[in-house]
């Protein structure tokens, strides 16, 4: 039986759980739920964060791919998960492909079931929806749930 595709706002949490490392604040997801709802498409939305400031401070211009891609392992399988390195040149590819916005909506929509990314992302939705801050936005992933 196939997941459930998560509704786009949800979604839009996950990719700023996999690319910033941190939850959106109220304002970000109050912004990003009136840009979904005028028609902006998931895979715009992630170039557009991938193309930011903050991601760029992350992911500067130039960047191995294979950094990209191990980043975005770490950030949605956690850690303690041991990767392949089929798993990497596959995510590198789609990277080189279709550009990372893209491929990160691919890869967090393949691989972002899992408990660990999971329980981020419903922390990091309580977060924005609760009225948080930027500042702190990254520790908010890290509370208990």
């Amino acid at each position: 039986m196939k997941a459930k595709k998560p509704a786009p706002l949800l979604t839009l949490v996950r990719l700023y759980v996999a690319v910033y490392g941190r939850a959106p604040d109220a304002t970000a997801l109050a912004y990003w739920r009136h840009e979904l709802t005028l028609g902006t498409t998931i895979a715009t939305a992630a170039t557009i964060l991938y193309s930011r400031d903050e991601a760029r401070a992350l992911f500067p211009q130039g960047f191995a791919r294979g950094a990209i891609a191990v980043a975005l392992h770490l950030s949605v399988l956690g850690p303690a998960h041991e990767f392949s390195s089929e798993s990497l040149d596959s995510l590198c590819k789609a990277i080189a492909d279709r550009g990372a916005g893209p491929a990160f909506v691919e890869f967090v929509t393949r691989h972002g079931d899992n408990e660990y990314f999971t329980r981020r992302v419903e922390r990091a939705r309580r977060y924005a929806e609760e009225g948080g801050d930027i500042a702190g936005a990254t520790a908010a992933l890290n509370e208990p749930a």
